[in-house]
């Protein structure tokens, strides 16, 4: 069967946090406490890339650096592959 694509959206600030939560997979790029702040006091859930989950919902961000993303996208492309 043919696997669903997904919208990922990797931003490094507080002007990218609209669009990460649109995504389905936002992602922060090497979180900054203001950024983790603004999450927090408006109900964001903030989780490390490694506890993705497809079936959690919109509106959950995840943060981590550039070597994190680059093994996630691995890794979703092989399980894409593998299916």
């Amino acid at each position: 069967s043919k696997s669903r694509s997904r919208f990922i959206y990797v931003g490094d600030s507080l002007n990218d946090l609209l669009a990460c939560i649109e995504a389905d997979v936002g992602i922060i790029l090497d979180c900054k406490t203001s950024t983790l702040k603004l999450c927090e006091d408006i109900g964001l859930q903030v989780l490390p890339l490694e506890e993705w989950n497809p079936d959690r919902s919109k509106g959950t961000i995840y943060k981590a650096n550039w070597t994190q993303i680059k093994q996630f996208l691995v890794h979703l492309n092989q399980d894409r592959y593998n299916k």
